[in-house]
């Protein structure tokens, strides 16, 4: 059973991330604090220096000869049973196609694991939970993300100088 302590462990990692959330979001809608151009800096800035440092510090803690084989084997099964389903639903599907395809599959398997992941599962399951984590987000930065933001660029024609083939 899931013990009082176990739920302030949860509550009391993932609030701080929550009460950012909100603030951010009532700086902009209720209090405008910050204006749209002042949103796109902060993004940029995000994109460009604190994700990839954020990043390279958890990625650089994965030692890949002490992985948890049978978790990653189970991680890749599940995304490639997401791609058949997108696939098959894109191609049969009256409705279905590569952009919503991508962004659901970015949704549903490439979720934020290391703003939301490590923290969480640290909490529910200890140091166990933290290389857990680190080690699915280390797959995922090494083969879907890389092979979705390539898709993506294809499809939008971004940098099509680069990704022709012809």
């Amino acid at each position: 059973m899931i013990s009082w302590d176990d739920v302030y462990k949860v509550v009391a990692t993932m609030a701080p991330l929550y009460v950012a959330t909100v603030l951010g979001y009532g700086s902009i809608r209720w209090w405008h604090i910050l204006k749209p151009d002042h949103c796109d800096a902060i993004n940029r800035f995000n994109c460009f220096f604190v994700f990839p440092f954020f990043s390279f510090y958890f990625l650089s803690q994965v030692n890949p000869y002490r992985m948890d084989y049978p978790f990653l084997a189970s991680d890749i099964v599940t995304k490639s049973a997401v791609i058949v389903a997108l696939a098959l639903w894109a191609n049969f599907a009256k409705k279905g196609g590569l952009d919503w395809s991508l962004t659901t599959f970015s949704l549903s398997s490439m979720n934020n694991t290391l703003v939301v992941g490590v923290p969480l599962l640290q909490a529910m399951y200890g140091p166990l939970g933290y290389d857990i984590v680190l080690q699915a987000a280390a797959i995922q930065a090494a083969l879907p993300q890389a092979v979705t933001s390539f898709v993506y660029a294809k499809e939008y024609g971004i940098h099509a100088d680069v990704l022709s083939t012809s």
